[in-house]
């Protein structure tokens, strides 16, 4: 990654959703609860002095920021690369025994679904230009677990299916992207209120 100012980014887990086999997985809504989530988010959000604000195109990703970004008159901009990793096609009932296969092996997918190597390297990519894109400036970026879960390991390999299980709907992480070197994930940020 070239030079730029040092700069901040919030990775926001989703809401608690409500996944429905009758819509295609971007579809998904937020849960009642997820709603009254993403409500409670917006003012701890609203001390974290945010400048820019990204979304995965998913429903779900994008209600869980919206409270914050109209109380914040902040866009919400989505970009595709943010999207979820494709486990399967369409629901699948036991889709934790298969993200749990997909950890022991980063190479496994099911056939014309993403590996969680493609995952990583996407979202990796994805981030880094973003913050060439914002250099500088306090980035949130509303996105989903496994995404986040995967980027995680990219920065500290220790972090795996068992940080992964243990993410909450919602969580937040801070990385610090430094002027020059690699990323830094901020692993004791903890943001009140979530």
């Amino acid at each position: 990654m070239s030079s730029h100012p040092s700069t901040n980014v919030l990775l926001i887990r989703h809401a608690e959703s409500r996944p429905d086999p009758a819509l295609p997985e971007s579809e998904w809504p937020l849960s009642e609860r997820g709603q009254l989530q993403a409500h409670a988010l917006a003012q701890p959000l609203a001390t974290q002095g945010i400048e820019v604000l990204y979304s995965s195109p998913y429903r779900r990703a994008i209600d869980t920021v919206q409270p914050f970004a109209v109380a914040a008159g902040l866009q919400v901009r989505t970009d595709a690369c943010l999207r979820e990793r494709r486990l399967t096609h369409g629901f699948h009932p036991d889709w934790k025994r298969l993200i749990e296969k997909a950890w022991d092996d980063l190479r496994f997918a099911l056939p014309g679904c993403e590996s969680g190597l493609d995952c990583q390297a996407r979202i990796r990519e994805c981030l880094d230009g973003l913050v060439l894109k914002n250099p500088g400036r306090k980035i949130a970026i509303a996105t989903h677990g496994n995404a986040i879960a995967l980027y995680l390991n990219s920065l500290d390999k220790t972090f795996g299916f068992q940080g992964w299980a243990s993410l909450k709907t919602p969580d937040v992480f801070s990385v610090d992207y430094p002027s020059v070197g690699d990323p830094k994930w901020d692993g004791a940020f903890r943001m009140d209120g979530v």
